[in-house]
């Protein structure tokens, strides 16, 4: 489904505006509007930023383990607007399921995102699916694996994952 078949769609990230970084009050409530227009079987998938995430690559900055999946919050500020992102977009979710609006997270596997405890507890809450595919299987040239977690999975994107 698509524009073209009549249905709109909207992105939303602080790439393309500052005023869309949902760390910031004024990005916050304009992705909560987003989710409060959302309709009732209505989509939305979310990419959080996996760079502070990775367990490998930005280890030596995040500090990320498994006694301590919130990292080295207290001493960079990358690492806590991080944990912010996991918070507010737990927040966001929370209002699109009790919208029935299907959801789809994707982060890289190994990443510690979904292991976060706000983020970890919410989804075992609402019950969603996890799977993991490979991004090349979505035109992405490296073919790096990926999780999925949400509703979404539900619904026949099981042909997509393993």
């Amino acid at each position: 489904m698509s524009v073209r078949e009549g249905y709109k769609s909207e992105t939303y990230d602080a790439a393309h505006s500052p005023s869309q970084n949902i760390i910031t009050e004024c990005g916050f409530y304009g992705v909560v509007n987003i989710a409060l227009r959302l309709v009732e079987n209505g989509v939305a998938l979310a990419d959080p930023k996996c760079s502070l995430w990775v367990q490998f690559l930005s280890k030596g900055v995040h500090k990320r383990e498994n006694s301590n999946v919130e990292g080295a919050w207290e001493k960079r500020r990358c690492v806590f607007e991080a944990n912010l992102i996991n918070e507010n977009t737990a927040v966001i979710v929370a209002i699109l399921h009790s919208r029935k609006v299907h959801i789809g997270l994707e982060n890289p596997s190994g990443s510690w995102y979904f292991l976060y405890p706000t983020m970890a507890s919410l989804t075992a809450l609402l019950g969603f699916y996890e799977a993991t595919t490979w991004m090349i299987n979505f035109g992405h040239w490296m073919p790096k694996p990926t999780k999925l977690v949400g509703s979404l999975l539900r619904f026949g994107l099981e042909n997509c994952v393993e």
